[in-house]
């Protein structure tokens, strides 16, 4: 296309019409703002593409971010705390805690990790028992919520730059065409200042 193009416009010199060498310094202002208009359509354009694979990244971490959590409260359940073992101090509390992680484990079982739902360790059933014995556990899922609630907002934030304005849209579209056109501008006038001087020597 451009090939053909840079032909077409080269027709008037071939027929002898050329403009002046200030009108060719003028059309300097011209191709510049068709190829920047057209540059600003491609970047846009692999802006975005970038933007998707990053998107996808963090969307899989943050999924993964739940499914840990997920795993953690069903090996929990597989733990010495409810193995039903000797030598727990307190064994209603055991049997509570025991319980609360299976409810936990039941209700995670039911959410669509894939849609990163808004939800975080207060979503888990309430703690109404003596939290000591899993107190750690506790700190590890809070911390491991709020790691998701972060991975779930970068996600996200990345996503909003998959966007494009309208404008942008209409740019990637004419963008192959706006460089073809300047490129064949600059081409043509580089031919007619050729010309234009050739001609002068010859005077």
């Amino acid at each position: 296309m451009t090939l053909l193009l840079t032909g077409f416009l080269h027709i008037p010199l071939w027929c002898g019409k050329n403009l002046t060498k200030i009108q060719w310094k003028k059309v300097d202002y011209l191709w510049p703002l068709v190829a920047a208009i057209g540059l600003m359509g491609t970047v846009s354009e692999v802006r975005s593409r970038v933007a998707t694979d990053w998107a996808e990244t963090e969307h899989t971490r943050a999924v993964t971010s739940l499914e840990s959590i997920n795993s953690y409260t069903v090996n929990q359940l597989k733990s010495y705390l409810c193995s039903g073992a000797t030598g727990v101090e307190d064994d209603l509390v055991s049997k509570q805690s025991c319980s609360w992680f299976l409810d936990s484990a039941k209700y995670l079982e039911s959410v669509r990790f894939n849609d990163l739902p808004n939800i975080g360790f207060e979503s888990l059933p309430p703690i109404t028992f003596s939290q000591s014995i899993i107190e750690s556990d506790v700190i590890w899922l809070r911390g491991m919520f709020d790691n998701y609630k972060t991975q779930k907002q970068v996600y996200e934030t990345t996503l909003q730059e998959t966007k494009k304005h309208p404008l942008e849209e209409i740019f990637w579209y004419l963008s192959p065409y706006l460089i073809c056109i300047a490129i064949s501008v600059r081409v043509t006038k580089v031919s007619a200042e050729l010309k234009l001087e050739k001609q002068q020597c010859n005077l």
